[in-house]
């Protein structure tokens, strides 16, 4: 059994407890106000909760706590590429108001408010970001130059970690990429020779801006679980994880746990 709450220091050596031997445990509690904590929930309690927020611009950010906690972002907007090899084991299709929507992200932030903006309203220019959402070719990398954070699409670096092809399995090819031309700016980009041959290297923009043509007429919608501060760092990366083992792997997530 696992308490969480605010740690003191013991300085009566009475006082202090027995280490608990941990080799032969094959499962913990978390109690929390003397409750034992259920980490096995489905998001369909957080939708009956009315822990959520659709989101179409920045005003409806507003619906989600500025606080720390973990998230979950579904959509039914189509997602054919992967940055795991999970293929088999992805979450199930969540149905919401008739809308059948897929979970392609999770993870955990100290302000979800301020980590959901980064994801799914970013409209900055910048070349590197802070987030996981990878749907779109970047338009301002300039081949050869160095570059952090973002996920490769393509590259002939065969060492180097690559998206998917969730249909084939296989990681994604320069052809393949046709279908990221979503727009006259990255179609251009893309037909640019240097941008457009087997020694290219292309990579994904951090974000997204689902109020853009291409993704406004999609249903976006977040799905939350928010946290006192003082148990935040210790309770939501277990709830990521936990949720991640039983539930499977949203295609947008390249780790486990974390990054």
């Amino acid at each position: 059994m696992v308490r969480y709450g605010v740690l003191q220091k013991i300085n009566n050596s009475t006082e202090k407890q027995k280490l608990t031997e941990l080799s032969d445990k094959t499962h913990f509690d978390i109690i929390i106000g003397n409750e034992k904590l259920n980490i096995n929930f489905n998001l369909n309690s957080l939708i009956e909760e009315r822990k959520l927020a659709y989101l179409k611009n920045s005003t409806d950010l507003h619906n989600i706590p500025n606080m720390g906690g973990c998230y979950w972002i579904l959509t039914n907007f189509p997602i054919n590429h992967s940055f795991n090899k999970e293929f088999n084991n992805r979450p199930p299709i969540i149905n919401v108001n008739n809308i059948n929507y897929e979970v392609i992200y999770n993870g955990q932030a100290s302000n979800l408010r301020s980590r959901i903006k980064q994801h799914l309203l970013n409209s900055s220019d910048k070349v590197s970001g802070m987030s996981g959402i990878s749907v779109e070719i970047t338009t301002n990398y300039k081949q050869g130059t160095k570059i952090s954070h973002n996920k490769i699409a393509y590259t002939s670096n065969t060492r180097k970690k690559t998206a998917y092809n969730e249909i084939t399995n296989q990681k994604l090819t320069l052809h393949e990429l046709n279908a990221f031309k979503t727009d006259e700016t990255i179609t251009n980009y893309l037909n640019l020779p240097e941008n457009n041959n087997e020694q290219s290297t292309l990579y994904f923009k951090n974000g997204i801006n689902i109020a853009e043509d291409k993704y406004k007429s999609f249903s976006w919608l977040v799905l939350y679980y928010n946290m006192n501060e003082s148990i935040y760092n210790d309770l939501s990366n277990i709830i990521e994880t936990h949720w991640r083992n039983k539930n499977g792997m949203p295609k947008l997530c390249t780790y486990k746990c974390g990054r």
